[in-house]
């Protein structure tokens, strides 16, 4: 049994089953409860009209021998409540032994002789005098009728627990295919062709639903996977550049004896070396974001302090570029890692001074509003086109023009102030206007207040 219900199938045919199985049960019982208090009324109903038909048969009169009545399974006993005295005995069973006071009437069993009777005491007055009658009847052809009906319902049940198996199996197999349809072409598809698409092999909302998840799904992992694939070929590209320019300069300077010729290979290896870092670090910082594990602590930090220092550290860089620092800051904080922050506030900062034409501004605005932190860093640039501004963000973008633009490195640095920004629980985003220069837009929710 328990490897037949691994399945769903099989778990589904058995439920559908047993609750059509306890449904019969229990309309059988209720069935059969009905009739048997159905027939249980029907003879108290004879009981009593035998008892008063006796009753007016006595008129009065006293009758001491015992005489049979008319049916042999009836026997009924009527005597004077004071005295004791028999008035009335008739029937094949004695019932002097059961005689008792009753106030009203009483419908009961008695067990005479291996066999169950119904009986009926019945008190009634007769001329001012107050007599008690018992009536008798064997309940044998009521338990027979009973047996018989048990009978025919277990047989009735046998063939309707059948039917209902059959029915449970074949309804699960029908309910189930869908699925299994769905199982096999998902077992279809591999990583090497993500492009297809499961059909929808039912209209019923909850396969439709599952159907369009695994589709949702498939497209999510086509889109990660050519991803993937663009950053790796993207990442060999950048890491080629150096090492190639590090073996050509060792090889230079091992055909050469000159001390000239050995510095400049040292100096272009330091630089080589330092690019790879400065590639590797990002690459690292990235991969920390995909497991979840870029925020190393949560504490609280200055926004505005930090925005500050970003500012400073870069102030002399922009003025020699004529490029002037404009800051609107507002106090705020919020929990998080102020490494990380520092590092999306000197990436945003770099960025707009970088590529800032001569004589321009670049504006910086923290608010702190009741839905959370604002931050936008504004420049006088170029501006970005409408087509380019939704990809800025992504790992290595190899849109030459726009990377330069944007990062004048790998073009991994708005990747990872996307990463940091989400991590903390907000949102980044960038709109441009050609000619007129870009802004970045940071927005850090208000924390809940326990």
């Amino acid at each position: 049994m328990s490897k037949v219900l691994k399945t769903f199938r099989a778990r589904l045919a058995f439920w559908i089953a047993m609750s059509a199985l306890g449904i019969l049960l229990t309309t059988g019982f209720a069935v059969f409860v009905s009739v048997r208090t159905a027939l249980q009324e029907k003879q108290d109903e004879t009981l009593l009209e035998i008892t008063r038909t006796e009753i007016e048969s006595v008129g009065g009169k006293e009758i001491g021998d015992p005489l049979e009545i008319g049916i042999n399974d009836e026997s009924i006993l009527v005597w004077r409540e004071a005295t004791g005295k028999i008035v009335l005995e008739r029937g094949l069973v004695s019932l002097r032994s059961e005689k008792r006071t009753v106030r009203k009437r009483v419908f009961t069993h008695l067990y005479r002789h291996g066999q169950i009777y119904r009986a009926l005491y019945y008190p009634y007055e007769d001329n001012g005098v107050r007599n008690i009658a018992l009536c008798i009847e064997s309940m044998a052809p009521l338990q027979s009728t009973l047996r018989s009906i048990v009978f025919r319902m277990l047989l009735i049940g046998m063939l309707g627990a059948g039917a209902t198996c059959l029915f449970a199996w074949n309804l699960s197999v029908r309910l189930t295919q869908p699925l299994r349809e769905i199982a096999k072409q998902t077992a279809s598809i591999h990583t090497a062709d993500l492009s297809l698409r499961l059909p929808h092999l039912s209209e019923d909302a909850e396969l439709v639903d599952v159907t369009e998840g695994i589709n949702g799904m498939l497209a999510r992992l086509e889109s990660l996977f050519e991803g993937q694939a663009q950053f790796i070929a993207d990442a060999a590209h950048e890491l080629r550049s150096p090492l190639a320019n590090l073996r050509t300069t060792a090889e230079v300077a091992l055909r050469r004896q000159d001390p000239n010729t050995h510095q400049r290979a040292l100096q272009i290896t330091i630089t080589e070396v330092e690019r790879l870092t400065r590639l590797t670090e990002s690459l690292l910082t990235l991969s920390l974001a995909d497991a979840g594990a870029l925020v190393q602590e949560r504490v609280p930090v200055d926004i505005a302090q930090i925005i500050t220092e970003s500012a400073e550290a870069i102030r002399a860089r922009a003025e020699e570029a004529g490029v002037q620092l404009v800051l609107h800051i507002e106090p705020a904080s919020l929990q998080g890692d102020r490494l990380r922050l520092q590092q999306v506030l000197d990436n945003l900062l770099d960025n707009a001074v970088r590529h800032s034409p001569q004589g321009s501004r670049v504006q910086v605005r923290v608010q702190q509003k009741n839905d959370g932190i604002s931050i936008s860093i504004a420049d006088e640039g170029h501006g970005i086109s409408e087509e380019d501004i939704s990809r800025v963000f992504e790992r290595l973008w190899r849109a030459d023009s726009a990377r330069a633009r944007m990062t004048g490195g790998f073009g991994l640095g708005l990747s990872i102030v996307k990463a940091i920004v989400e991590a903390h629980g907000g949102r980044v985003a960038a709109r441009s206007t050609l000619g007129e220069g870009t802004v970045f837009q940071i927005r850090f929710p208000a924390p809940h207040k326990p």
